[in-house]
């Protein structure tokens, strides 16, 4: 960064500019991914890590992390080092040549760090800028706090003993563990109380034959994380403005920019080419899933979300061992 800020201070033109591009681009990635580094270690350890502790830490080093990269992003030396010697277009000594001497893999990686610069607001002026640069650390908060509210947050709720015997058929009381405790309650005698843990609730949903303890994991499971509602909105808001800020139309329009399918109506569309192209496969594998419900529970009833992990399991495996039969 230094290096970038004193070349361009120094108001000297490089006498091999193509060189001088090249060296540029590489100190502008040694930083980012310098960066990336860190901050890719932080993002995987606050998500997965066992330690309540350390998830914290990392949590916080991500945040801290983000800022700087925000700052990075927000620093008109690094982006005029990459105009000057780079594209050649900023008005000192302008030479498009350069650009276009260099091998492909260059010239991707300068647009795509330009563009990255520009879609975070360096064209901005100052107070704009500013104002980017604090939305952006709201929304990274707010990202925080709701990855954070499902990795912390383990809703318990109770079941009957008829589930609990069910529960005790599917896994063991020693794998149990901590997530699985006897019910507290008078009424809840010879119950259980269960936990949120995706681990726990997405066995129970694949090998669990009773609807009743199925629906029941699913719902709760599904609404352990009631805060994270006002979470979402305030992300949703904060994301728009950001991205409005900053010259897009919305956020869908702003993260785009720079993926191969570049806005949203092309998503829509990729995704309606895909829903067509698989409907028939769709109608025969959930016609299929009804069935074998009707076979299992005597009933014709709509095939509910929380049928759909048993009955696939069921179906899969019933596959397998006709292979292998």
């Amino acid at each position: 960064r230094r290096q970038l800020a004193s070349s361009l201070s120094s108001g000297e033109t490089a006498p091999d500019r193509a060189s001088k591009a090249r060296e540029t681009l590489h100190l502008l990635d040694d930083i980012s991914n310098l960066v990336c580094t860190v901050i890719d270690a932080a993002e995987l350890c606050r998500s997965v890590h066992a330690s309540a502790r350390w998830r914290r830490g990392a949590a916080d080093a991500f945040g801290l992390l983000s800022g700087y990269i925000g700052s990075l992003n927000a620093d008109e030396r690094l982006y005029r080092s990459l105009r000057r010697f780079v594209f050649c277009d900023d008005g000192t000594d302008d030479d498009p040549t350069v650009l276009t001497g260099l091998p492909a893999e260059y010239r991707r990686m300068a647009r795509a760090m330009r563009k990255e610069f520009e879609r975070d607001g360096i064209h901005l002026d100052y107070d704009r800028r500013e104002e980017a640069r604090e939305l952006n650390d709201e929304v990274v908060g707010l990202e925080t706090l709701f990855t954070t509210n499902i990795t912390e947050r383990t809703k318990r709720f109770d079941v009957d003993a008829n589930m609990a015997r069910e529960v005790d058929r599917i896994v063991p009381r020693h794998v149990l563990g901590q997530l699985v405790r006897p019910g507290a309650e008078p009424e809840h005698d010879g119950g259980l109380t269960l936990s949120s843990d995706g681990l726990l609730c997405n066995t129970l949903l694949a090998h669990s034959p009773s609807p009743s303890l199925r629906r029941e994991v699913y719902m709760q499971s599904n609404t352990a994380v009631p805060e994270n509602l006002d979470v979402l909105d305030s992300l949703v808001r904060s994301r728009h403005r950001h991205s409005v800020l900053l010259g897009y139309r919305s956020y869908a329009h702003r993260v785009l920019s720079d993926r191969l399918v570049e806005t949203p109506e092309k998503v829509a569309e990729f995704l309606d080419s895909m829903e067509r192209g698989s409907r028939d496969v769709f109608r025969r594998d959930m016609e299929e899933i009804a069935e074998a419900k009707r076979r299992h529970e005597g009933s014709s009833g709509d095939v509910e979300p929380w049928d759909v992990p048993y009955y696939t399991t069921l179906l899969r495996g019933r596959r397998r061992r006709a292979r292998w039969e």
